[in-house]
């Protein structure tokens, strides 16, 4: 839990009975590492990984003990990433792989640019750079490979996805790399990007600043679907099982399907969302400003339960 967050917001895997604890209580909570904002969070092989100003700390998954805690050199720049058996941290002009066993850093990579936030995906990981590349990085040996390149001069975010790589950028372009047959594409959707796009099946999904959630053919970037009436979004979408679970910059949450755009289910928090939502199980999770969590069944959109909290991001493994 950070006061920011990050961290893999669609990790979640469908189960055949719903998660519904008789109680909900916190587990366990760290007040004392000094990590804190920025923070990104993530979760992987039994441990929890977070970030503060100069810190990469992990601890135990479920007991919270502290496995290691390692001083970092100057401050993660973007979002880290966990690839591998290795935690992806983005420095000024490189990125720094540390082992996740023990935290100590098994070697530094050089950049042409400063990194933004890393996507992990199987042994290597992804970003796009500040001068607009999109570069893949090989966590084994350390090589680079530029696998794009275009708006250079606007902030964007990568998702990705087998061998496809999807980037969304602030401008309203939305870029398309590899995948099974396909071929490069770039589709400009009208409206600013500011969250990281998610692939739902064969639809790359962008959620806009001013309200509209958009699925793309994946293969193509041609729209097949909008979805409108939010309020923008800060905090970026989720999927599930042909769902896909957003946030809105108010107290709105949403069920859409990740086929049509339709809306499913709606609902309305009593504080505005703090996170985009988490998804474990068949709850899709979200954390609200008071510090409130709340669990939703993510196919009809009835609260399950909630749980006051610090307020944090949460994340699912």
């Amino acid at each position: 839990w950070t006061s920011r967050g990050g961290g893999p917001h669609n990790a979640g895997a469908g189960s055949s009975e719903y998660l519904v604890p008789d109680s909900v209580d916190v587990e366990w909570h760290h007040e004392d590492l000094r990590t804190y904002d920025p923070g990104h969070t993530l979760a992987a092989a039994g441990r929890v990984v977070f970030t503060g100003r100069r810190r990469l700390v992990a601890v135990e998954d479920p007991s919270g003990d502290v496995a290691w805690n390692r001083l970092l050199s100057s401050p993660p720049v973007a979002a880290p990433a966990i690839a591998g058996d290795h935690v992806l941290v983005p420095r000024d002009e490189r990125v720094a792989i540390h082992r996740l066993g023990d935290g100590e850093r098994a070697r530094s990579v050089e950049l042409s640019a400063t990194p933004g936030d890393l996507a992990g995906i199987g042994d290597a990981a992804v970003t796009r750079l500040s001068n607009g590349d999109i570069v893949r990085i090989d966590v084994a040996d350390g090589t680079t490979e530029t696998v794009g390149s275009g708006d250079g001069d606007a902030a964007g975010r990568v998702a990705v996805d087998g061998s496809r790589t999807i980037v969304a950028t602030d401008t309203g372009y939305v870029r398309g790399w590899g995948g099974d047959g396909g071929d490069d594409w770039e589709t400009f959707v009208g409206e600013r990007i500011r969250v990281t796009p998610i692939v739902a099946g064969d639809y790359a999904v962008v959620a806009t600043t001013v309200g509209s959630v958009i699925g793309l053919d994946s293969e193509t970037g041609e729209e097949e679907w909008r979805h409108e009436g939010a309020e923008g979004y800060s905090v970026p979408p989720a999927h599930l099982n042909g769902y896909v679970i957003a946030a809105d910059d108010r107290s709105n949450v949403f069920g859409i399907s990740a086929g049509s755009g339709g809306e499913i289910w709606s609902d309305t928090l009593d504080h505005f969302t703090f996170s985009g939502p988490s998804l474990a199980g068949n709850a899709a999770v979200f954390l609200d400003r008071n510090g409130t969590v709340h669990a939703y069944d993510f196919q009809s959109g009835s609260e399950q339960w909630t749980v006051d909290t610090s307020t944090g991001t949460p994340v699912s493994e």
